[in-house]
């Protein structure tokens, strides 16, 4: 009795599905050559037949599963760093691994909302909510039912909440009829949806031009878990305004290790008494300090750095820019870092990487074991020089000639001109690491897929007692061999079936790291 088609092996089923989805592109290529749409039957009106592949997907829930990945693709295109989604197909594994950002309008397209956002929405860590602004009106609704979704998520760029309310307040005279206001308690919802957000995630990126003036207030009233916080304006704004919400954020945020701020404008338009009148926190956790300016005199700056010496680990200055020069780079002779180990100077030309740190003290810097010295390419007229053998060479002797416990290590480098290096995305600061922990849920962990419960499914009974570095070699390695063997295997006979289900056997392994990294 000839054996059922049902007993033959998975890799047959595939092959016999690859040939229908080829015969049915050679179909439609063969239309598409003679520009009829229903070749080959005659007639002037359009017949939709019936496909090879589709039809055999109808047989059984069996070959429903086998056709998918002949049947449904992912049409994605980049434009203006945005993501057109479109039907789930098995390779979103392999998109995960390279797509972890999304934006606002992504979130609150229905598409999100109908498939992906369940299946995806895990990988994602990092969500820009910038593009929310009165000229691109997004779903409010959607884009506040899809927080849940992402439950790893580790960094957000806040958007204009202004822009925001309005959204809302619209949405809500539309469907009931009532006037458009932002006191309503459909806007007070949302807003405080996006609010117990920003709370809950490690890194926060914040436009201060375009913020709301209460936000570390509001935050503080929710317990923020923030760690990581970069405040950057635009140009002609006031840098007053950036250094308020920055000392705001110290004494408000009380897991705050890591600031950056990213100031366009002079830094002499600062008001130099906001700075001298701040009192730091006696438990502030603040470790990593960095600083971008597009010149000016650095004294206000210097005023800030020297509030915070007494806790900070990691220093960067980065005054790389020709166009607001300044004479006055000096290092103060009366800070103290007494904690100071990563100090990093970025000048625009060697001349003035040389002011800064020839006035470096190794008295004020007793424990520093790393020091970076860069120029970076601002277009001036000596853009792109490296550091002079000489800075390093004084800097060396000057070091070495101070009594300390370990010897200091000198790096010199030449840097591109970071132009957007207050987006996420972007590298850490200097030594620093991301923090070890997890975003609070939102909502109860029974409503979506808790992705830690796959480490506790990992333990198991018969490893707890036993060597692990063995079990390691024994048990994991040998694995990890037979499924590099495998992706080379169907790499090489062009297996486009093989790598789908080897890149879907691996999704579980991506959900790990993402948990860790988060």
């Amino acid at each position: 009795m000839p054996a059922a088609l049902a007993s033959l092996p998975p890799e047959i089923h595939a092959r016999i599905a690859g040939m229908c989805a080829a015969q049915d592109r050679r179909f439609k290529d063969a239309k598409v050559a003679i520009k009829t749409s229903a070749f080959p039957l005659a007639g002037p009106a359009k017949i939709s037949a019936p496909t090879s592949i589709g039809a055999l997907s109808m047989v059984s829930k069996h070959w429903s599963k086998v056709t998918e990945p002949y049947r449904f693709s992912v049409r994605y295109s980049f434009q203006h760093n945005k993501l057109k989604l479109s039907s789930f197909h098995p390779l979103t594994s392999l998109l995960t691994l390279m797509l972890q950002r999304l934006t606002a309008s992504q979130i609150a397209s229905c598409k999100f909302q109908l498939g992906f956002g369940r299946k995806i929405g895990r990988y994602i860590t990092e969500l820009d909510l910038t593009d929310i602004h009165e000229n691109k009106p997004h779903n409010p609704v959607n884009l506040v039912a899809a927080l849940p979704l992402l439950s790893n998520l580790h960094t957000v760029a806040t958007p204009r909440m202004n822009d925001f309310a309005d959204m809302v307040a619209n949405v809500t005279e539309q469907e009931e009829g009532l006037g458009a206001h932002r006191q309503g308690p459909e806007v007070a919802f949302a807003t405080d949806a996006l609010y117990e957000l920003f709370a809950s995630v490690a890194s926060l990126v914040v436009d201060t031009e375009e913020c709301d003036d209460r936000l570390f207030d509001i935050l503080a009233t929710k317990s923020p878990q923030t760690r990581q916080l970069v405040l950057h304006d635009s140009a002609e704004a006031l840098p007053e305004r950036l250094i308020d919400f920055a000392l705001a954020a110290i004494q408000l945020c009380p897991q705050l290790e890591e600031l950056k701020l990213v100031i366009h404008e002079d830094f002499r338009l600062i008001d130099m008494e906001t700075v001298r009148r701040f009192v730091l926190p006696p438990a502030c956790c603040l470790r990593r300090l960095s600083v971008t300016t597009d010149g000016g005199d650095p004294a206000p700056f210097y005023e800030l750095v020297g509030k915070l010496s007494p806790i900070l680990r990691s220093l960067s200055l980065d005054f790389n820019d020709e166009h607001y020069r300044s004479s006055n780079y000096e290092f103060p002779h009366d800070i103290h870092f007494p904690q100071l180990e990563t100090l990093v100077v970025t000048a625009a030309s060697p001349t003035d990487l040389d002011k800064v740190v020839s006035t470096l003290v190794p008295a004020s810097l007793p424990v520093l074991r790393r020091l970076e010295l860069r120029t970076g390419h601002s277009g001036g007229e000596h853009s792109g020089e490296p550091p002079q053998e000489a800075t390093i060479d004084r800097m060396t002797s000057t070091f070495a000639a101070s009594s300390r416990s370990r010897p200091l290590e000198i790096l010199a480098d030449v840097v591109a001109a970071d132009v957007s290096n207050y987006r996420i995305g972007d590298g850490r600061l200097p030594a620093t690491n991301q923090p070890g922990r997890t975003r609070r849920s939102l909502i109860p962990p029974s409503t979506v897929c808790n992705p830690g419960a796959s480490r506790l499914e990992a333990i198991y009974s018969e490893t707890r007692h036993v060597d692990f570095p063995l079990y390691k070699s024994q048990e994991i390695e040998p694995l990890l061999d037979r499924m590099r063997d495998m992706a080379d295997e169907a790499l090489q006979t062009t297996d486009y079936v093989q790598l789908t289900r080897i890149a879907q056997a691996l999704q579980p392994c991506e959900l790990l790291r993402i948990e860790r990294d988060s």
